[in-house]
């Protein structure tokens, strides 16, 4: 095993990132990556599968329940993704790996092993809650526990080995004193939220997420439009993609932002300073509020960042790469807003946690002349337990995770009024695109290449009918 790195000392308490209150979005210092830092927010997993986020404060005490508490010091310089176990004082050790972890996961015969002569009741174990109660006092560590309670059930050995497996995983999900920290993503964020409280992200569910970001084409050096109504958790993704190159505008409803989830990423400074907010209504004053708002200062904390004048102008000046909206507000009206600061041929994707709000947004781009290209997407998500001989899909799976329109602006074409027939609008469809005239060859009885010239199709030709001839061209156009 190698060696656990050295822990870096723990920075002064001044140097910790503010409280969200003074200075929001404000990046942590600098650090190596994977290593947690002071002022990091940290995904705690826990052996029951619980999670727990929370940020790294020097000289702070955590409380982990059942579990046991330890200082934050002994956890900054560490790196993520290794399991950490509490021992006596509250000190912090890597997990070994134990024979436990592997029960169940080599290849082991059981064609013959069942637990048809298995009664289980309390009788089969002999230890009781008094004992462990005893151990647990005497800080007993948890894997001296589950062995003695292993030991003292007389039914155990007559168990299949994926039996033991699973009764051995509950007993450590009971026992243990162990955690992971986590470190935080778009992809780890958007699946806790959507199982512990998924009224604040609007039910985003990860393979949408993933969708959006493809759909609205983010990456480096692009310049978005977003409408963000999901605590931050669409622009946190974004900025993720994009990696600090490029600029991102969130318009939000409140006039205070509400980004939250761009706060717990530990975003470096220099992907913080592509981000500028705006409300609705500054970005979009009334006449009346417009005068009153040129004529007093702006009133934005943080003078680093543009001002909303500034963010206002930057927005009107328009050519975006691509608009994005995930809230609840109207999708109709918000599209209508924005759209228009929106460059052509750039993406249009709108979030909504309920299906049937987006069916008459779809219907209207459709028959709108500014978009091509648009679709109701919708993802079927269904998780499984992969583990050697017993992969299969889980019981439980969530019913929806919401849904994307994806449309693509263009420039609007020429009205077509409604009377016109269906040779008319062949007509017009054809001198839109400009007319180009054909270079007619020298013997018109046969083609460019000496073959003889493709007979016009008849319908009817091989079932019995008047057989009217139809142009290629027509054909095709017809079928749009």
């Amino acid at each position: 095993m190698s060696a656990e790195p050295q822990p870096t000392p723990a920075p002064a308490v001044s140097a910790v990132t503010p409280a969200a209150d003074t200075t929001p979005l404000e990046a942590p210092a600098a650090s190596k990556p994977g290593i947690i830092r002071a002022g990091d927010h940290v995904l705690l997993v826990l052996p029951s599968e619980n999670k727990r986020m929370l940020q790294i404060k020097p000289d702070t005490t955590v409380e982990l329940g059942k579990f046991g508490k330890f200082q934050t010091n002994a956890l900054i310089g560490k790196p993520y993704g290794v399991p950490y176990e509490i021992v006596k004082g509250g000190e912090l050790v890597r997990a070994e790996v134990t024979p436990e972890d592997a029960l169940g996961e080599a290849d082991s015969d059981v064609k013959d092993a069942n637990n048809k002569n298995i009664f289980d009741d309390n009788a089969n174990q002999t230890l009781t809650h008094e004992e462990i109660a005893t151990l647990k006092a005497e800080q007993a560590s948890g894997h001296e526990i589950i062995a003695k309670i292993i030991s003292s059930h007389s039914e155990f050995d007559k168990k299949t080995e994926f039996s033991k497996a699973k009764y051995i995983k509950k007993k450590r999900q009971t026992f243990l004193r162990q955690f992971t920290p986590v470190q935080l993503d778009a992809a780890t964020l958007c699946d806790f939220y959507f199982n512990k409280n998924p009224a604040k992200t609007k039910e985003m569910r990860i393979d949408i997420l993933s969708l959006l970001l493809t759909s609205a084409n983010v990456r480096a050096h692009s310049r978005l439009l977003i409408y963000d109504d999901t605590q931050g958790m669409v622009t946190a993704a974004v900025l993720e993609r994009m990696g600090g190159f490029g600029e991102v505008v969130v318009v939000h409803e409140a006039l205070s932002q509400n980004l939250d989830i761009v706060r717990y990423m530990n975003f470096p400074q220099a992907t913080l300073d592509t981000l500028t907010t705006i409300p609705v209504n500054r970005a979009f004053p009334l006449p009346e509020e417009m005068e009153l708002w040129e004529a007093s200062a702006d009133t934005r904390e943080n003078k680093t960042k543009p001002s909303f004048r500034e963010t206002r102008d930057n927005i009107h000046r328009g050519g975006f790469d691509g608009l994005i909206v995930a809230s609840t507000a109207d999708p109709h009206s918000v599209v209508d807003l924005l759209s228009p600061y929106v460059a052509t041929s750039r993406p249009v994707v709108v979030y909504h946690s309920a299906l049937n709000m987006l069916t008459p947004l779809c219907q209207s781009m459709r028959a709108s002349q500014s978009y091509i290209l648009v679709n109701l997407l919708t993802t079927w998500y269904r998780p499984y337990q992969v583990l050697p001989q017993r992969t299969h899909p889980t019981m439980n799976m969530s019913g929806h995770g919401g849904a994307l329109v994806v449309a693509t602006k263009v420039a609007p074409g020429p009205a077509l009024p409604s009377s016109l027939t269906k040779q008319e609008l062949i007509a017009v469809g054809s001198s839109t695109q400009g007319s180009r005239k054909r270079s007619k060859p020298a013997n018109p009885a046969r083609g460019s290449s000496g073959s003889p010239a493709p007979k016009k199709a008849k319908v009817g030709d091989e079932n019995e009918g008047d057989g009217m001839e139809v142009d290629p061209v027509e054909a095709g156009s017809s079928q749009v």
